[in-house]
């Protein structure tokens, strides 16, 4: 497009009718790889009464990738209206090169805490040495969700100065933080990150004993195997299954624990101590008659025909 026609379509951008705004945006969508705007000329649009005009700023800034535009995208995504607050939030994926890390830098100090959040889980995403800093000031923000955006991030960049303040989170009130800190922690080659769970085996987070049963498979060891174990016998038939899991897949020789769980009062307990020991090759001489259920249950028998089932992970 031409200068003149280009220099049309500004000034319609900037017309106080909305319906010229509302033409305008559509045809720079529908036109953007032959025209070009700057980002300034979309930001005022941010703030428009119109939320769908709202909503097209966002992503045609998406498209254009201008950090210059970050700040007004974090504070987007505290919109009112929830559709224009989610455009900015996954507009903010456009984002993940070293030169945003600056204006993610700066989200990560704003009042607002899900602002904060999601600029601190940007920063994990770029995975650039220059954010620990950062990274580990949040990790002692007010904000649970913070806490753990930053605890997530340190995980994904794999920083040894990390270690303390993700060992830390594992002793944080809140179980979203205790759940990113075992997630974090898995991350690093540590062969002490089992003992360092202990103290979660019988946490009253269910996500955070499922997440323990899970990360354990990354580390071969009796430490793993007798946490694993103690799984087993867990009131929430979700953790019983990953810790069968995690046992399959370390090939623990530890079948004739499977066998009591196949008089488990729950079928979903008693179907899936079936299928690990099917998994392990391992068939009692008496086991008890499972009755058939419901073939719409991820349980049916049907999936119980073979050595391995379908969601079993192969054994490493």
């Amino acid at each position: 497009m031409n200068s003149s026609p280009l220099r049309t379509l500004r000034q319609r951008l900037h017309s106080e009718t909305p319906q010229i705004r509302r033409a305008a945006l559509t045809q720079l969508d529908e036109n953007f790889e032959r025209v070009s705007v700057p980002a300034a000329d979309l930001l005022p649009f941010l703030h428009d009464e119109d939320s769908s005009h709202r909503w097209l700023a966002i992503h045609l800034l998406a498209k254009i990738g201008d950090v210059a535009a970050l700040p007004p995208l974090l504070a987007a995504t505290l919109d009112p209206d929830e559709a224009v607050a989610e455009a900015a939030r996954d507009a903010l994926a456009a984002f993940r090169s070293p030169d945003a890390l600056d204006a993610f830098i700066h989200g990560a100090g704003q009042l607002q805490p899900g602002i904060r959040a999601l600029a601190v889980a940007a920063l994990g995403e770029i995975g650039h040495p220059r954010a620990v800093p950062i990274l580990l000031h949040t990790c002692g923000d007010l904000a649970n969700a913070v806490r753990a955006a930053a605890i997530t991030a340190l995980g994904r960049l794999r920083d040894q100065r990390a270690l303390g303040a993700i060992r830390w989170g594992l002793y944080d009130d809140a179980s979203l933080v205790r759940r990113a800190a075992v997630a974090a922690g898995a991350s690093f080659p540590d062969p002490t990150l089992p003992e360092n769970l202990v103290r979660l085996l019988d946490d009253p987070s269910l996500s955070v004993r499922s997440e323990v049963a899970a990360v354990l498979v990354r580390f071969p060891g009796q430490t793993s195997i007798g946490l694993l174990l103690h799984f087993l016998h867990d009131a929430e038939p979700a953790v019983v299954r990953i810790a069968l899991q995690s046992l399959c897949a370390l090939r623990a020789p530890v079948a004739e624990h499977f066998t009591p769980l196949l008089e488990h009062s729950l079928p979903e307990i008693r179907f899936a101590a079936q299928a690990a020991l099917r998994h392990v090759g391992f068939h009692p001489r008496t086991a008890p008659t499972i009755p058939a259920c419901d073939s719409r249950s991820p349980f049916a028998a049907s999936s119980l025909d073979t050595n391995r089932i379908e969601y079993w992970p192969e054994a490493v």
